[in-house]
C-alpha cells in the first residue's frame, strides 16, 4: 500500500463542552453518532454542571461543533443520555436536545478497543487552558496500562500516555490510535504543569472499549480501521517533458526592431550569457532611466543568441512590453499559446528592463537539456 494515508480526521468530529451559564469551555468531546450522541468525561460535565452526571437529571451543557456543516447551527444543547451508575470509569454519553448532530456521516469518530494500542504512536486534539483555549494538537505513545487507585472501581484499567503537548484543559480529547486508525479512548487525567510551565509527561486514558457496555451499548471496533490510501504526488519527469512541445518557437510581440548600431555593450552582452548559462540564475534585470538603450541590448542580446549554432538555445522567446501595453488588452500574448504549461522545476529564465525593473520582460525558456534542479 502507498505509504501516502489518510486517517480519521479528529477535527471533524472534536467538540467543545461549554458552561450553560458563562458559555466558558469546560472540556473536550467527540461526536459519535449522526443522532446527537456525544461522549466526554463525566468530570467535565460536573465541573459545567456542579453536579456528577448521576446526579444531572435533567440539566442541559452546551456542546459547540467547529466543523458544523454549513447552514447548520453550531452552538447546541445536550443532556445527560447515559453513565455508568456504580464505577468510575471517566466516560458520560450527552444526548442533543432539539434534532439530530450538524454533521455529516463522515463526520463520526470510528472507536476502537485500546487493547491492542499499548506502545503504539498516537494523536489527539482538544481544547487547552491557555490562549483562550485555542485548539491544539498533540501527540505521543501510548504507553501501557495501569492500575487504578484502590479506591475506585473501574470496567477496565486505564492507560498512561508519553505526551508533553497534552495540557489542561484539554480532558475529553479523542485519542487516534496512529497505527490502527481508531478513536480508542478519551483523554481523562491531567496533571498541572510543572514550575517551568511544561506539560506534564503522562497521562490517563480511559479506554473506548468501556463504551460498549450497557448502559451505554455503542459500536467499539476490535479490528483495525483500514487507512485510505491518499493521491501520490507524480515524480515522473518523463510524462511532462513529453507534453511540452520541442520548439516553442519565437514571439516577439511589441518588441523593438533590431538596433543598427549598439557600441560599448560588449561587457553586458556577455554577462546576459553568463548568467543565462548559469542554472542557478532565473531572473536577469536590466535597470536603467528612459532611453538608455535596455530594450535595444536586450534585443540585440536574443538576436545573438539566437544566431550562434554553438551556444545553448532556448526552446521558446517569449516578448511583451508593459510600458506599451500594461494590461495586455488591444494585443493577444502572442507567444502564450504557444508556451504551453511547463514542468514546475524547468529553469526559464527572465529578462526584465525599464525603470525599476517594470517596464518590459523577455522570456527565455532554456532547452530541456538545461534545466534547473
Amino acid at each position: 500500500m502507498t505509504s501516502n494515508v489518510r486517517l480519521q480526521n479528529l477535527r471533524n468530529f472534536t467538540v467543545q463542552i461549554r458552561h450553560p451559564g458563562s458559555d466558558a469551555i469546560v472540556g473536550t468531546g467527540i461526536a459519535v453518532s449522526t443522532q446527537g450522541l456525544v461522549v466526554t468525561c463525566a468530570h467535565i460535565v460536573k465541573a459545567a454542571l456542579g453536579v456528577h452526571p448521576r446526579e444531572a437529571v435533567d440539566s442541559e451543557v452546551g456542546v459547540y461543533f467547529p466543523q458544523a456543516l454549513e447552514g447548520e447551527e453550531k452552538a447546541r444543547w445536550a443532556t445527560v443520555a447515559a453513565c455508568f451508575p456504580q464505577h468510575d470509569d471517566d466516560m458520560v454519553l450527552l444526548q442533543l436536545t432539539g434534532g439530530s448532530a450538524p454533521l455529516g456521516p463522515e463526520q463520526i469518530a470510528v472507536l476502537g478497543s485500546a487493547e491492542q494500542s499499548p506502545r503504539y504512536p498516537f494523536r489527539s486534539y482538544g481544547y487547552r487552558r491557555l490562549h483562550g483555549n485555542l485548539p491544539g494538537h498533540a501527540h505521543g505513545t501510548i504507553r501501557d496500562f495501569v492500575r487504578p487507585p484502590r479506591a475506585l472501581r473501574f470496567h477496565s484499567e486505564p492507560l498512561e500516555l508519553g505526551s508533553r503537548q497534552i495540557g489542561l484543559g484539554m480532558s475529553g480529547a479523542p485519542l487516534l490510535d496512529f497505527k490502527r486508525n481508531l478513536v480508542v479512548g478519551l483523554v481523562s487525567e491531567v496533571g498541572f504543569p510543572g514550575l517551568t510551565g511544561e506539560y506534564p509527561d503522562s497521562v490517563w486514558l480511559i479506554n473506548a472499549q468501556v463504551l460498549a457496555r450497557e448502559p451505554f451499548g455503542l459500536p467499539v471496533r476490535l479490528e483495525d480501521l483500514p487507512r485510505i490510501a491518499g493521491p501520490d504526488p507524480r515524480t515522473s519527469l518523463e510524462p511532462a517533458r513529453a507534453m511540452v512541445a520541442a520548439d516553442l518557437g519565437v514571439a516577439w510581440n511589441n518588441a523593438p526592431e533590431p538596433p543598427k548600431e549598439l557600441v560599448g555593450r560588449t561587457e553586458l552582452l556577455q554577462d546576459l550569457s553568463l548568467d543565462f548559462a548559469d542554472p542557478e540564475h532565473s531572473v536577469t534585470g536590466l535597470i536603467g532611466t528612459e532611453g538608455e538603450g535596455k530594450s535595444s541590448l536586450a534585443r540585440r542580446w536574443v538576436d545573438n543568441l539566437l544566431a550562434d549554432a554553438l551556444s545553448p538555445q532556448p526552446d521558446g522567446v517569449f516578448w511583451w512590453s508593459f510600458h506599451a501595453n500594461p494590461s495586455g488588452s488591444g494585443e493577444p500574448l502572442g507567444g502564450a499559446s504557444r508556451s504551453r504549461t511547463r514542468p514546475a522545476h524547468e529553469h526559464r529564465h527572465e529578462l526584465s528592463l525599464g525603470p525599476g525593473g517594470c517596464e518590459g520582460s523577455a522570456g527565455i525558456s532554456r532547452p530541456l537539456g538545461f534545466e534547473k534542479p
